[in-house]
């Protein structure tokens, strides 16, 4: 018998099984970078404020809600924000989240931003930042005993998500069938849409290309 699980349950538990392998070390004092990076101390709030200002011509805004920001890029609400000046000592920079984590059915992203010395500007946007968005249609299952992605009992080729598509991902390259999540306005999952393989290729090209 075919035993077939939700794309939710699989994500979850390979997010899971991830986050069990996750080792932490502890810097040494010989090492002069973590010392630099142990010595950096969150941004106040005006500081925060001050830096996505100035990205606002990049796409990037927020609103103030209570005493903490909700961040948006392109108007796609922004889970957590990774950000690098040249004023950032070395290591993983400056985290800056968002106070309300949005519905898990509406898109989100999480952003990389780098400000050079010179100014220039460089984002990179993550995959939506809720398991939950993968959880969009009953129909689209994991058969474990073909280690394949199904829809309506065919196999997936490209499995597309993003309000603008930006997120193709290639499941099996003899899939015989393309998906792309489907959102209305406001950016909610509305469902899935069937597209054609050709289409699902492009989009993937796309996102390779940016």
């Amino acid at each position: 018998m075919k035993m077939k699980r939700p794309l939710l349950t699989v994500l979850a538990t390979a997010v899971l099984a991830a986050a069990a392998t996750l080792t932490i070390f502890a810097a040494s004092p010989k090492d002069e970078a973590a010392i630099r990076y142990l010595e950096q101390q969150p941004l106040p709030l005006d500081s925060i404020i001050m830096r996505l200002d100035a990205l606002e011509p990049y796409g990037v805004s927020y609103e103030q809600v209570g005493g903490g920001l909700q961040m948006y890029y392109n108007g796609h609400p922004v889970t957590r924000m990774t950000y690098w000046d040249a004023d950032t000592k070395p290591g993983p920079g400056y985290t800056f989240t968002s106070i309300n984590p949005p519905e898990p059915t509406r898109a989100s992203v999480t952003l990389r931003v780098r400000l050079s010395a010179t100014g220039d500007v460089h984002i990179e946007q993550g995959k939506p930042g809720s398991a939950e968005m993968w959880k969009v249609d009953g129909r689209i299952l994991y058969d474990e005993e073909q280690g394949v992605w199904t829809y309506q009992d065919q196999v997936i080729r490209y499995f597309v998500n993003g309000v603008d598509g930006q997120f193709p991902t290639l499941l099996q390259e003899d899939g015989t069938v393309s998906v792309q999540v489907t959102y209305d306005q406001n950016h909610y999952v509305t469902g899935v849409q069937e597209i054609s393989n050709e289409q699902a290729a492009q989009l993937m090209e796309q996102a390779l290309a940016k």
